[in-house]
């Protein structure tokens, strides 16, 4: 909506079928959702040849994939290489926390991961660390873009005892981050005592 309200920008998202209509028209975007086949048991790792197919058919200024290791992001760099138009990329790069991933990824960086990172436009991580892991695999046109919360959605609320609520959304796994946020807590914790803290996450 933002594209099409600044720039008129038309956008169409191709995203795997969740039970959701197969096509969707909305005001300013478009939703086409492709199948999947399931290749692993590692958590959602699978293809999909559908969405090559859909990806072929249009005619676009530029194409966004997001999520490095996952097959959106490499046919999304292929279309944008073979309709020679800029390829756009926010990596949303999760380290591997097994070693079987490390052995994927590692074969996923060599074979893909580094040419995407070296020829796309612009690669957006989210954060300097991202950044940094993402930089030893290959140099690339980084511009770190953190996060965005729509204040329309999330709002900051008081609690009855007139506390701040900060909380910790994700995983209780380490490479997430939870024993930093718990350290800073704690600091914070020294200095004032009208904010309660909250963690919430699996594991």
């Amino acid at each position: 909506r933002e594209l099409n309200n600044k720039y008129g920008a038309d956008v169409k998202i191709f995203a795997p079928q969740d039970g959701g209509p197969k096509k969707e028209k909305h005001e300013n975007f478009s939703v086409e959702r492709f199948s999947t086949i399931d290749i692993s048991k590692l958590r959602g790792y699978s293809v999909s040849t559908e969405a090559f197919g859909m990806l072929g058919k249009e005619k676009p200024d530029l194409i966004h994939s997001f999520h490095y290791g996952y097959f959106q992001a490499i046919i999304g760099f292929i279309a944008a290489k073979k309709k020679q138009v800029p390829h756009v990329f926010t990596t949303a790069y999760h380290p591997p926390n097994s070693n079987l991933k490390k052995k994927i990824f590692k074969l996923y960086n060599i074979s893909q991961g580094a040419r995407i990172i070296k020829g796309s436009e612009a690669v957006l991580p989210f954060n300097r660390n991202e950044k940094n892991e993402l930089s030893k695999i290959s140099k690339g046109s980084f511009k770190i873009v953190p996060c965005p919360i729509d204040h329309k959605i999330y709002r900051p609320r008081q609690l009855k005892t007139g506390k701040l609520t900060v909380a910790f959304v994700g995983p209780m796994e380490l490479w997430k981050g939870p024993m930093i946020a718990f350290d800073i807590f704690k600091e914070i914790e020294k200095e004032r005592n009208d904010v309660n803290f909250i963690f919430v996450g699996n594991g």
